[in-house]
């Protein structure tokens, strides 16, 4: 199994070499065979070790290659002295700088990126890759470049080379979709193409003639051995040529990074389990560093051949560390015999590739049948006619397009509701809460979620000014709790929501607003200040509340205790921000707000506290800890200096039980009351919140 799958992999680098080197840099396809052999064998190792799946198979990758292609032919034409030294320079700062991103990415966690591509997008990139493999596939196949122009000139002398590896291409594209062939038989096919073809070689002809006759990747002689490189490389690069390069590096780590998490999350399907996409990448970016002062090719996880290893058995890390070395072993003693491998049969492996990438485009496009597909037929048609570089930009600037059109069409309201539906924690009497009901329409709560930009904001605020437009709402609150983000642009816009509810006498109040506001560089601390802002929705719904009942006149808040009741309580006094009870103590006190106000806290660890209940005169609180002797569950504080409470201890109150009975009672209906009360209010807020 592991010596089947080597093969494989090990052909596979010896295509892409000879992908990459042909032409004016053909002399360096020797070199660059036994380095991408030697590096794949490194990445195939370090992946395997680090990486957090059981089994997991990396190499030198086809994308990798397609995308220094361009680059390569470009130097390779140009003016440098040596434009081979040029190459291999170039291979190791792409891998370099592959390596470093890889490894930063996973190592700060932004891994997850990918999740949020377009996958029209991604398959348009995916496609694009399968057409220069194709494309290259039958240029190594024949030992020439052809243009589009001239695909007439294949059916002539070339036909006998191209369509041997056609043959080995359907095998690969045919055997893709069978599932009970095993993971050896590429293997078994690649050596038997080149059995057969050698047995040929020795009853018609010779090697040097096959060799001259241009159907060999080589020969290359015993010079032609790895090695690293050498100060005596970066002397003889063409510094300017590899300055020229410099988007095509970006666009081979950005193809890299894409390729690798793409298929780590292949792979993560297939374990039918979560993986940790940032540990793999980080494992990936180390071995493309390893490999970088090799020369050998950017890799990554492999996600074809690991599947294959699994469904065939192979369990552990065992294998895959062992193909690495395999790798390692043949680059480094093993590189001549590369020469001998047949142009067709590394032509073959190129274009079956690319066949099957096409192939699972075409099948994404039957199935998704949206407008989408229009953009990744697009990334298609400008890689095939303009090359990987311009098909990469096109793309980014396709997802940016979609990613902002759909980001915009999502309403940044989360939810929008009345003072009616939404109440404030402060405890008011019944005649409050009637008032609260029948004008709470008055109010909009509106609840903002998302990344406000210039797309989003533009819908919240012909939102807002269809609430001012209605002549019924009084007070509006934007409650900024799930804002992600915000961008100049939606500042602009807010103050202008801010100014046209003023112009209208619009009550406009801001909840959670403030950090957005410091979060951007164009903040004005003047600015927030003459806003009404908030530090949670409870406290503006409070202070909207408090707005209507200001219009109509109630009475003061009393005690609804008969004076002989009170007189059994003690009287308690406490200053502002004092704390009337501490969460988990064991206190079984009751407490009756007598003067001033009190509020319910949940403590948060490096934050504002939660606001839990507001308790004004009248008010009774501690009753769950008063009744079962539970630890308390959350803290009080007073909030205004010289709040008096009555306190009542479970003792006393058992006292009172055999003293005066009816006074007791007189507390438990009270009690009572109370909760019925809250539980009622409990309940319509519960139905306006799920309405």
């Amino acid at each position: 199994m592991a010596a089947a799958i080597a093969v494989s992999t090990m052909a596979f680098s010896i295509s892409l070499a000879a992908l990459i080197f042909r032409g004016n840099i053909a002399d360096g396809l020797p070199r660059a065979a036994s380095s991408f052999l030697l590096g794949g064998g490194v990445i195939g190792v370090v992946v395997a070790w680090r990486s957090q799946l059981r089994t997991t198979i990396a190499t030198s990758q086809d994308l990798s290659a397609i995308a220094i292609l361009a680059a390569a032919s470009t130097i390779a034409t140009g003016p440098a002295d040596d434009p081979v030294a040029t190459v291999i320079v170039l291979l190791a700062i792409a891998a370099l700088v592959t390596g470093v991103c890889m490894f930063l990415i996973g190592r700060f966690g932004l891994s997850r990126i990918v999740r949020f591509l377009p996958s029209t997008v991604v398959m348009g990139f995916l496609a694009g890759t399968g057409w220069l493999l194709i494309r290259g596939g039958v240029e190594v196949a024949i030992n020439r470049t052809i243009e589009l122009a001239e695909i007439g000139e294949l059916f002539g002398s070339a036909t006998k080379f191209w369509l041997p590896a056609l043959g080995v291409a359907l095998y690969i594209l045919v055997s893709s979709q069978v599932d009970w062939l095993p993971s050896s038989a590429l293997g078994a096919v690649i050596l038997g193409c080149i059995g057969v073809f050698y047995a040929i070689v020795a009853s018609v002809s010779s090697v040097d003639e096959v060799g001259d006759a241009g159907w060999l990747i080589g020969p290359f002689g015993e010079v032609d051995r790895w090695r690293p490189l050498s100060p005596e490389d970066f002397s003889r690069t063409d510094w300017g040529e590899i300055g020229h390069s410099a988007i095509p590096l970006a666009v081979m780590a950005f193809v890299s990074i894409i390729g690798a998490l793409l298929n780590v999350t292949g792979l993560e399907a297939l374990r039918d389990d979560r993986v940790d996409l940032d540990n793999e990448l980080e494992a990936a970016g180390l071995a493309n560093l390893l490999i970088a002062p090799l020369g050998g090719l950017i890799g990554f996880h492999m996600l074809g051949d690991t599947t294959l290893a699994i469904r065939n058995g192979v369990r552990g890390k065992r294998v895959p560390i062992l193909i690495g070395a395999m790798s390692i072993v043949m680059g480094l003693v093993a590189a001549s015999a590369v020469g001998y491998t047949p142009r067709f049969v590394a032509g073959g492996l190129i274009l079956g590739v690319g066949c099957l990438l096409m192939l699972d485009w075409l099948q994404s496009l039957l199935r998704s049948r949206n407008s989408d597909s229009l953009v990744s037929i697009a990334i298609v048609v400008v890689i095939m006619f303009f090359g990987m570089l311009p098909g990469v930009g096109f793309g980014i600037v396709a997802a940016s397009a979609i990613f902002l059109y759909r980001y915009s069409r999502i309403d940044p309201i989360r939810s929008a509701r009345t003072g009616s539906d939404v109440r404030s924690t402060v405890e008011r009497s019944d005649k409050e809460h009637e008032v609260l009901h029948r004008r709470g329409d008055q109010v909009r709560i509106l609840r903002i979620h998302g990344y406000l930009f210039f797309g989003s904001i533009e819908a919240l605020y012909q939102q807002v000014q269809a609430l001012i437009d209605d002549g019924q709402t009084r007070t509006i609150i934007l409650d900024f709790h799930r804002v992600e983000g915000i961008d100049h642009s939606a500042l602009v816009m807010l103050d202008r929501i801010e100014r046209t509810a003023a112009s209208q006498d619009i009550v406009l109040l801001w909840s959670r607003l403030a950090s957005e506001f410091h979060a951007v560089d164009e903040f004005d601390e003047a600015a927030l200040r003459t806003l009404r802002t908030f530090v949670d929705l409870d406290r503006a719904l409070e202070y909207a509340e408090e707005l209507l009942l200001a219009e109509t006149p109630r009475p003061p808040q009393t005690l609804s205790l008969s004076t002989k009741l009170v007189s059994q309580f003690q009287q308690r006094t406490y200053d502002k921000g004092d704390f009337i009870v501490r969460q988990g103590e064991t206190d079984s006190t009751i407490y009756v707000v007598l003067a001033g106000s009190c509020e319910v806290e949940l403590p948060h660890d490096g934050g504002v506290a939660m606001r839990l209940r507001h308790f004004g005169v009248g008010s009774m609180f501690g009753e769950v800890g008063f009744r079962t002797g539970a630890p308390r569950t959350a803290d009080v504080r007073a909030t205004l200096d010289g709040t008096t409470l009555l306190a009542l201890s479970r003792e006393e109150s058992d006292a009172l039980e055999i003293e005066d009975p009816k006074l007791a009672l007189e507390l438990s209906n009270f009690i009572l009351d109370t909760n019925s009360r809250r539980m009622a209010q409990l309940t319509r807020q519960l139905h306006g919140e799920l309405g």
